[in-house]
């Protein structure tokens, strides 16, 4: 099912999808084995149920720090578990891009180092997944009817524009050569604003045009992540994954492709949030009515 609004009732919709994505998200951790694909299926879907949190931040009061607190040491933990694997990954992705510089055999002697990283943290995916599954079975119990008391149009209108200008804040702050933190959080207040915006995609073109062009711009901003995680583990380890030179050579790749990120996503990133908050508060209300 769509993480879409789909009836006549916001607080019954919120209920059922953050009902949704945390059954899900227990189902996929209670396997016999915790695989890759159920730790970033488990680490989308918190994030999912986390960004209608912070949709209803100011509605929920005091039990929003609390119930994000627990969600967010779930997804941490999960991460854990899901970054070595990810980093081979976009070392496979760097090396597409730049095969005439980093051969298969430098390849292969950082994969082995990563892959060192990857099989410690797998050692303790079975107690992450027990722990991360009893927080989520005691959240189940009451954080789905918590969502509902406090969802409503107008908690939805103010959170969406509170987040949208979030986004529009971190993106002013930042220039070609802001440090990864700074783009790390521009990308989180991105993803969360992607994330109500697809809400409405079932109920007005407009939201469903701009779920699309903000989809772009995280996965622009994911990758300049995930290369900049890269980036950082290489720094600091550097004797685990070769010579001086074999380092040199893949950090090379990494910047030259996280710059190109940078100046893309900037670009989208400054077409998507030129409206003011207040604009944005006014349209959500003709998302939900429907008006063409």
């Amino acid at each position: 099912m769509a993480y879409r609004l789909k009836g006549r009732s916001i607080p019954k919709d919120l209920r059922r999808l953050v009902r949704k994505e945390l059954d899900a998200t227990i189902d996929g951790l209670q396997g016999a084995e915790v695989t890759e694909r159920a730790i970033y299926e488990a680490r989308k879907r918190i994030k999912k149920a986390r960004a209608i949190l912070k949709l209803l931040k100011d509605a929920l009061g005091e039990n929003y720090a609390a119930e994000n607190s627990q969600l967010r040491s779930v997804g941490q933990g999960l991460g854990r578990l899901r970054d070595p694997e990810a980093m081979v990954e976009t070392l496979d992705a760097i090396r597409g891009r730049c095969s005439t510089v980093i051969s298969y055999a430098i390849k292969q002697r950082v994969a082995r180092g990563l892959r060192s990283r990857h099989y410690q943290a797998r050692q303790s995916a079975p107690d992450v997944a027990r722990h991360a599954v009893g927080i989520l079975k005691r959240a189940r119990k009451t954080l789905p009817d918590e969502v509902a008391k406090a969802g409503n149009l107008a908690a939805v209108r103010k959170g969406l524009a509170s987040v949208y200008k979030q986004s529009r804040a971190a993106l002013e702050a930042l220039t070609l050569d802001a440090d990864a933190v700074a783009f790390h959080t521009w990308r989180r207040r991105v993803k969360e604003h992607w994330y109500h915006v697809r809400l409405f995609e079932g109920r007005h073109p407009a939201p469903r045009s701009r779920a699309r062009s903000l989809r772009a711009l995280e996965k622009e901003l994911g990758e300049e992540h995930n290369l900049a995680m890269l980036n950082d583990v290489l720094l600091k380890n550097p004797g685990r994954f070769g010579d001086a030179r074999t380092t040199d050579l893949v950090l090379g790749c990494i910047q030259k492709r996280q710059r190109v990120l940078r100046q893309q996503a900037l670009a989208r990133g400054r077409r998507l949030f030129v409206a003011k908050p207040k604009e944005v508060e006014a349209e959500v209300k003709a998302w939900w009515r429907g008006r063409q």
